[in-house]
């Protein structure tokens, strides 16, 4: 087993040398040295150790040749697979223990990493863009899932899923480059949307056309209707607008002959008549149907409640596939229909569905990918595919209930969420077995990562809040920013937060002239420093950096801010704005984006096929 594996530099070394068919260099003190979860800065080339290390870090670019693939080389695919949120402890004590065989067997036939050290912050935009680059955030400009860019307004933040990378790139467009067919499905990075990052057979991750929701709706008798099924009682109806998108039609029936109004099916339809497409549910029961014909947008849909007043029903978000070229999107659509956005923690944590509910959306999202990303494997045989899913990442935020600090902790519920997750986990064993359906183990190589772990969470810290009371930001009645009034501002993701000056000169509409920023960035850095949770009397933020500070964790870049700093673990910052208190106790079970040295953000990594010594 490896002592452990440095996420960003040696999974593109490991694919790159798989790929183009040189050899993968030993670096003996990252395979050997028992490393120290202390608040360091990690390079590509070098073991933790205590303290900092301020070194440049060594790109992949900089490293690894591209050279001309040999055309024996191009015949024996790699195929990476990232679940994302799976963390090392997490995911290795469930292999053990049985309840993860396929990838168990998968390291039986190759090696597995103790762990996998993430790039900082610890989270899934910064890092999937690190995995298929090379390249730290400092050159990808993907410093967290949130961010401000100086060139937009003071108030606005960018999502680092919807941003194309600065200074480096994919390496299925450097693999395209050197003539090798690649694909990149649903991993982050990759869109239609972003022509420069494409694979030569992309599909990114679904569009959202309308969001999920539950809707009692009232019913009446019905009229107009054709092709009904028979009913014992008269039938009745609704009717149900998804704004901007479709109207549908609810024909209520009762299937049972018995003398008695027992109304136990919903058809659901995009017009009053019942067709081989139309839904046919009775209470409990899922069903999938796609409500926008034009750009095949679709939803799944369950039946919640039946009265004779009413009829309550809930329907995922409405989604369609992205993906080029057209003849791929053109056949996604015809095989696979829709794009299936997995578990809803909205409607969870809103009470509109049921756990076993959220499972099942997980279960159907990550089987669905995995078959997308199986059939193209198999269908377009690329040299090269990277793929993604978040069965252990959802999960992790949702079930991981461990602590009695967390909100309605109890031994019970936290012996059932643990259940929950595990169900979870073995969702994306089963997703595994798919994937390597059609995968000759002899002449490919396969890649399973992560991009960081998970760990619990029982405090939210509402950082704008902590500045709004230091009179350092200004809200209206709104809680909106007023900018010409506000000298800071901070956005959050995960246990990462980016804080960032209103510096006049940079910032439009700045208003802190350059001769009061170091003042004001210390009085920030002192002020994160010195919290203190006052139900514990512990620190809340293991570490501050200043904005020149930041090149020793390879995070020096325009897009991190003034002052970038994490929590401890427990702590889960909020961005939120108008909140009356610093704390509160936290509604969500798991959290990433800390300090990746910390054991709990340990990421995985499996490898096995060609090239791969047992």
């Amino acid at each position: 087993m490896f002592r452990q594996f440095f996420m960003r530099f040696y999974i593109l070394l490991a694919v790159s040398c798989f790929l183009f068919g040189c050899k993968m260099p030993r670096n003996e003190a990252a395979l050997k040295t028992t490393p120290t979860v202390k608040s360091i800065a990690v390079t590509a080339t070098q073991a933790p150790t205590q303290g900092s290390v301020t070194s440049t870090p060594t790109l992949i670019s900089e490293s690894v040749d591209v050279i001309e693939p040999t055309e024996e080389a191009s015949h024996y695919p790699v195929f990476l697979i990232s679940f994302d949120g799976a963390p090392a402890n997490l995911a290795y004590d469930m292999m053990q223990s049985g309840e993860l065989p396929h990838f168990s067997s998968l390291s039986e036939k190759g090696v597995l990493a103790e762990y996998a050290l993430s790039v900082n912050p610890s989270l899934t935009s910064p890092a999937q863009n690190s995995i298929s680059s090379g390249s730290l955030p400092a050159k990808t400009g993907i410093v967290g899932n949130k961010f401000h860019n100086p060139n937009d307004s003071f108030f606005w933040y960018r999502s680092g899923f919807s941003e194309v990378m600065d200074s480096s790139e994919p390496i299925w467009v450097t693999a395209s480059r050197a003539g090798l067919s690649t694909a990149s499905i649903f991993f982050p990075g990759a869109s239609p949307e972003y022509p420069g990052q494409m694979a030569d057979y992309t599909i990114g991750y679904g569009i959202r056309d309308a969001y999920s929701r539950q809707e009692t709706l009232p019913i009446v008798p019905a009229q107009g209707w054709e092709n009904t099924p028979v009913s014992f009682s008269p039938a009745l109806e609704a009717d149900y607008q998804i704004p901007e998108i479709a109207r549908l039609y609810l024909l209520v029936t009762d299937s049972t002959d018995d003398g008695v109004r027992n109304y136990d099916r919903v058809g659901i339809s995009t017009s009053r008549r019942i067709t081989a497409s139309s839904l046919q549910l009775t209470v409990g029961a899922w069903g999938s149907l796609v409500v926008l014909e034009s750009i095949y947008s679709g939803a799944d849909f369950l039946i919640q409640e039946i009265t004779p007043e009413h009829v309550t029903i809930y329907h995922t978000g409405i989604y369609h596939n992205t993906a080029s070229p057209r003849q791929l999107l053109e056949e996604l659509n015809n095989n696979f229909g829709y794009f299936r956005p997995g578990a809803d923690s909205y409607a969870l944590e809103h009470g509109w569905i049921t756990e076993d509910d959220y499972l099942y959306l997980l279960n159907q999202s990550a089987t669905w990918m995995a078959q997308v990303s199986s059939w193209v494997f198999s269908t377009y045989k690329p040299d090269l595919l990277f793929t993604w899913q978040d069965a252990f990442d959802a999960a992790g935020h949702t079930f991981y209930l461990v602590d009695p600090r967390q909100s309605g902790y109890s031994e019970e519920l936290a012996g059932l969420y643990q259940s929950y997750y595990k169900q979870a986990g073995m969702i994306a064993d089963q997703a595994l077995e798919i994937y390597l359906a059609d995968v000759n183990i002899e002449n490919a190589t396969v890649i399973l990562v992560s991009d960081h772990g998970m760990t619990p969470v029982h405090t939210n810290v509402y950082v704008n809040t902590l500045l709004e009371q230091a009179g350092l930001l200004k809200l209206d009645e709104r809680n909106y920013v007023v900018v010409d009034q506000s000298q800071a501002l901070a956005f959050t993701s995960g246990g990462a937060v980016h804080i960032y000056i209103n510096l006049a000169g940079r910032e439009k509409d700045g208003i802190v002239p350059p001769e009061q920023y170091l003042d004001i960035q210390n009085q920030i850095v002192d002020l994160f420093s010195n919290l203190i949770d006052p139900d514990s009397g512990d620190h809340v933020f293991q570490q501050v950096f200043t904005q020149d500070d930041l090149a020793t964790i390879g995070l020096d870049h325009h897009n991190s801010g003034d002052i970038f700093a994490q929590a401890n673990l427990g702590y889960n910052l909020d961005d939120w704005r108008g909140k009356d208190q610093v704390f509160s106790q936290s509604e969500i079970y798991g959290q990433h984006g800390y300090d990746p040295n910390q054991i709990d953000m340990w990421a995985i990594f499996i490898a096995a096929g060609r090239g791969v010594e047992r």
